[in-house]
């Protein structure tokens, strides 16, 4: 490849949630607008999430956050197993192949959260795991 190689990141966050009677954490989807479509890809950074409240909000019903040097992407399950919503995975899909094709390639890191943690924005699990690919993405430029 020539010149600096860019490093691009896909992810499927799988939000499996445990429903179980004791856990604070409802099984619901957390990452779909009103009426049930996977919301855009939205531009993104640490910085606006960590300061502007009304960008997070938005970003929060996004599937797929854009980082710059890497993309977050979020398919929400049942505790079955079973979508929230399919139009996730096939947007988060569409993304890794259309990224794909536009690059060298795709990373591709599947992150499977904790038990009693979900794909809220700023659950501590996603979050951190939002650091850890920031920090891998700065690292491979």
């Amino acid at each position: 490849m020539k010149g600096r190689v860019r490093l691009i990141i896909g992810l499927i966050a799988v939000a499996a949630i445990a429903a179980i009677a004791s856990t604070s954490t409802p099984n619901a989807p957390r990452r779909t607008i009103a009426d049930g479509a996977a919301a855009p890809p939205m531009v993104t950074s640490r910085q606006q999430l960590a300061s502007d409240e009304a960008h997070r909000e938005a970003v929060a019903q996004t599937s797929i956050e854009d980082h710059g040097r890497f993309r977050l992407g979020i398919v929400e399950l049942d505790d079955q197993g079973r979508f929230w919503n399919r139009a996730q995975y096939d947007q988060v899909v569409a993304d890794l192949r259309r990224v794909y094709n536009a690059s060298a390639g795709v990373q591709t890191i599947v992150f499977v959260h904790g038990w009693k943690h979900s794909a809220s924005l700023c659950d501590s699990n996603l979050a951190c795991f939002r650091e850890l690919l920031a920090d891998f993405a700065a690292g491979a430029g």
